[in-house]
């Protein structure tokens, strides 16, 4: 099969000959970029370059743009040195025409130079002209001969009314580097919120409410609305005709301060935790909306002072973020405390102690509830790093309503040099995997809210209870992350393979129970033992935890009897509950387990008919937690009749 490489390659050479191009290579934005250059005679390129008074005059028209600009390109300027040896760092004006420049090893890019494609440059930054978008080219994407090893990332910079201001562009110089692409992209929305932070100001009222798309309403300097856009009527439930001239104070509470946010003449920008009042009931039997308001004093149309005030909704910022993560409660596990002599279980713990002390990603397999947790954990203490934290991703302070004064560093910057431990990643959506490969594959991170690169050095443990191979085979997980993440594999088995740590785990949960609430001393009886080792464990450690603690509490005297089981492990050990199902024609009987997986299967159907499929006393008669239940359900496409 051929590679991405040998077909553009085929198709550049057939290009260059004749002018046809390959469509089923070439994407169109490019062919059409391919196609213009063709037409003009411009394959022979020449750089063309702005005269020296012609930069100067491009660099005074756009002193702002270049002032916004400057610090976030310092950032990728200082990143990018560090990781690249050859490289430009390029801001453009609306024209396509380098106003400022940083580099590294270039000699071919110059402070000037004309890369609109009329001129004959084909680039990402010659589409992102075209297009208005984010563009990259990679390779022989770029057409001249000269740029075949290079990768481009342009993108266009927006003012307030969305018109272009300029363009932000990286080139790599020597090859392919994926970092870029998040770089121009986070920069381009750095440099545009500058830009409209200035701008906002330099419109009247009634310009800003047509463009604006938040809730916004402008109140004069007696409180009185004057003009509001439809989003705001439309939340508060009236007709502009009806708010206008009415007290702004009739619309909006919350907060003593109001007063002074609502009058041009107050001393208040910003506030949070304000209501507008709405006349009308939402779909979800609200009535109000609950948001942080942000104060700018523009001018009306006979140039009088208004507070424009816009509404941003104070939903929780952890809800929208591209990227979470389970929270990892942490303590001091070592090796030597996690249970089990199991020829099974030794294996992954010798396996897991030997890498341990590399750098090298981690990826832990299993069913749920197996201890993938503690055996991240153990890993994380024998490395003797530091760091194994609980939040992705920090963030600056007032990035959103309610971040810390000071801001928070996040979880790859609290665990730089150290261990980070992923739990159930074959559940993350396609957006976060996508955030996570850049961070594997670049180790920079930002903060919300904030414009500043940081490289971290952080060793990732993922665990899931899915087969991450079957998953990309699907489609539902990424193949590249996937592969960054899976260079050591250790597969947890399930409780029902070691049955052999079912008597010492058993014993090890008591001793915990004794500790904890400084209680008599309690032992398990022989038959008890024999249920706990015949059972199939579909909750695995975890469920054999939470039925160690509830025959605790149920058992009267020194001894656990079999009345303190639930009647799901009494029912399987004596064989009522469950008949196990023989094979059929087409079973794979190739898979390890398969018998078990019928047995769990029926053990699981069985109790659910028993219990009119209440899924709370099914669970509860398992011993397994209702998600758990839900999820098995699922796995095993059993469904309610």
């Amino acid at each position: 099969m051929q590679t991405y490489y040998d077909q553009i390659k085929k198709a550049w050479e057939e290009f260059i000959r004749t002018g046809n191009i390959d469509t089923e290579v070439i994407r169109p934005e490019l062919a059409d970029s391919w196609v213009k250059v063709f037409q003009r005679n411009l394959l022979d390129y020449t750089p063309k370059l702005l005269n020296e008074e012609e930069i100067i005059t491009k660099r005074l028209k756009n002193r702002n743009l270049i002032e916004k600009s400057i610090p976030v390109m310092k950032d990728i300027n200082e990143v990018l040195s560090g990781i690249s040896e050859s490289y430009v760092v390029a801001l453009f004006d609306e024209e396509g025409d380098i106003i400022e420049l940083m580099e590294q090893g270039n000699d071919r890019i110059k402070l000037g130079h004309r890369c609109h494609e009329m001129n004959g440059t084909i680039s990402a930054l010659g589409i992102a002209i075209r297009t208005g978008q984010l563009a990259e080219t990679i390779g022989l994407e770029n057409l001249h001969e000269h740029a075949h090893n290079w990768h481009e990332v342009g993108s266009a910079i927006f003012n307030y009314n969305r018109s272009i201001a300029g363009f932000l562009a990286v080139v790599n110089l020597s090859g392919t580097l994926p970092a870029i692409k998040s770089m121009v992209s986070l920069g381009t929305r750095l440099i545009e919120a500058e830009l409209v932070k200035e701008q906002i100001s330099d419109y009247n009222a009634p310009i800003l409410l047509n463009i604006i798309s938040q809730i916004a309403v402008g109140v004069d300097e007696e409180g009185k609305i004057i003009t509001a856009n439809r989003k705001f009527t439309d939340q508060a439930g009236v007709n502009l005709r009806d708010a206008i001239g009415k007290p702004a104070s009739d619309f909006i509470s919350g907060n003593s301060r109001l007063e002074n946010l609502i009058l041009p003449s107050g001393d208040t920008d910003e506030l949070k935790n304000v209501i507008i009042k709405s006349r009308v009931q939402s779909d979800d039997g609200t009535t109000s909306g609950i948001y942080t308001v942000i104060r700018r004093i523009v001018m009306d149309d006979k140039n009088r002072p208004v507070s424009l005030l816009i509404f941003e909704d104070d939903a929780s910022p952890a809800k929208k973020s591209p990227i979470r993560d389970r929270q990892l409660s942490f303590s001091a596990i070592t090796f030597d405390q996690i249970v089990g002599e199991s020829e099974e279980f030794l294996k992954v713990k010798n396996a897991a102690l030997r890498v341990a002390k590399s750098s090298f990603n981690i990826l832990i397999e299993g069913e749920s509830g197996p201890g993938k947790e503690l055996i991240a954990q153990a890993i994380h203490m024998e490395s003797g790093a530091t760091g194994l934290q609980s939040e992705l991703f920090g963030y600056e302070e007032g990035s959103f309503t309610g971040a810390q004064k000071g801001g928070k560093p996040g979880k790859f910057e609290l665990a730089d040099g150290g261990t980070l431990f992923l739990d159930e990643i074959g559940e993350m959506p396609k957006d976060m995997q996508v955030s996570l490969l850049r961070f594997l594959q670049d180790k920079i991170i930002v903060r919300i809210g904030g414009s500043r690169f940081k490289r971290v050095d952080v060793r990732i443990i993922a665990a899931t209870n899915r087969n991450l191979a079957d998953e990309v085979a699907s489609g539902n997980f990424r193949e590249d992350l996937y592969y960054r993440i899976n260079v050591i594999q250790l597969t947890l088995p399930p409780l029902r393979e070691r049955r052999s740590d079912i008597p010492l785990l058993a014993e090890h949960m008591l001793r915990i129970i004794w500790k904890q609430f400084e209680t008599e001393r309690k032992h398990l009886s022989q038959e008890v033992v024999d249920m706990l080792t015949t059972y199939n464990w579909p909750g695995n450690v975890r469920e054999l935890k939470n039925v160690i603690e509830r025959a605790f509490v149920f058992s009267e005297g020194e001894t656990i009897t079999p009345d303190c089981l639930p009647s799901s492990i009494r029912s399987f050990s004596s064989g009522e509950c469950i008949t196990i199902p023989s094979l059929s024609d087409n079973a794979d009987t190739s898979k390890p387990g398969g018998n078990l997986k019928s047995s769990e299967k029926a053990l699981i159907t069985e109790c659910l008919k028993k219990n009119h499929f209440n899924i709370s006393r099914a669970a509860q008669e398992l011993g397994i937690a209702r998600n758990t239940l839900y999820k098995k359900m699922e796995d095993f496409g059993i469904r309610k009749p």
